[in-house]
C-alpha cells in the first residue's frame, strides 16, 4: 500500500515537472488584449440614501427602548452610504444611519489600500427604563438632588408624612454615546 502511494506521488510529481519545463514553450502569448468581465474596479464616487417618516399612534415609552421612539407623533429617519476610489488606491467611505433616532450613528474611513488606514465612528444607543418611576426629590435628573421643605425623616416610609404629597414621576433612562478613533500603519502581505 505505501509503495503504491509512493509511486503515484512520483507520477504526479513527474507530471508536474514536464508542465514546468513545457510552459517555457508557449511565452509568444499575446495577451495585450485580454479582458476580465469580471475585473472592473471602482472608481469616482457612488453611494445611495434612503429618507423614510413614520408615525406612532400613541405614546409607548417600552416600545421606544432601544430607539428613542416613545412620543406620539411622526419622525423622520434618514441612512446612507458614500464611497470614493482613485486609481492610486485613495479611499473614503461615509456611513449615516439612523438619523432621526436616538440611535443613530455615523463613521467615517479614509487613506490608501494597502498602506494605511484612518477611520472614526460615533454612535448613540439610548434604554429607556421606565416612565413611571416616582421620587420625593427635586431636581431629579441633574446633578442636586433636594428634598421638599418640611421633609419629615424618618426610619420606614410609614412615618415620611409628606412622602405621599411629594412624590413626582420620572423617567428612568440611559444614553449610551460612544466614539472611537483610530489610525492602521502599513498594512503586511
Amino acid at each position: 500500500m505505501k509503495l503504491a502511494h509512493l509511486g503515484l506521488q512520483v507520477t504526479v510529481l513527474s507530471v508536474m515537472l514536464l508542465a514546468v519545463a513545457g510552459a517555457d514553450e508557449h511565452t509568444d502569448v499575446d495577451t495585450s488584449n485580454w479582458r476580465c468581465k469580471f475585473c472592473e474596479f471602482e472608481k469616482g464616487f457612488s453611494g445611495h440614501v434612503e429618507i423614510g417618516a413614520g408615525y406612532l399612534s400613541d405614546d409607548a415609552f417600552k416600545f421606544g427602548e432601544y430607539t428613542g421612539l416613545v412620543d406620539e407623533g411622526g419622525f423622520a429617519i434618514a441612512s446612507g452610504e458614500a464611497r470614493y476610489r482613485d486609481e492610486d488606491a485613495n479611499f473614503f467611505d461615509l456611513s449615516a444611519y439612523d438619523l432621526g433616532l436616538d440611535s443613530r450613528a455615523l463613521a467615517t474611513a479614509g487613506g490608501s489600500q494597502g498602506t494605511y488606514r484612518l477611520h472614526l465612528r460615533y454612535d448613540e444607543l439610548p434604554h429607556n427604563v421606565s416612565d413611571s418611576g416616582r421620587t420625593p426629590f427635586a431636581g431629579a435628573g441633574g446633578n442636586d438632588l433636594t428634598l421638599p421643605a418640611g421633609w419629615v425623616d424618618a426610619g420606614t416610609t410609614a412615618g415620611m408624612t409628606e412622602l405621599s404629597a411629594s412624590l413626582r414621576t420620572v423617567e428612568l433612562a440611559t444614553e449610551r454615546k460612544r466614539r472611537t478613533t483610530g489610525r492602521a500603519g502599513r498594512l503586511r502581505h
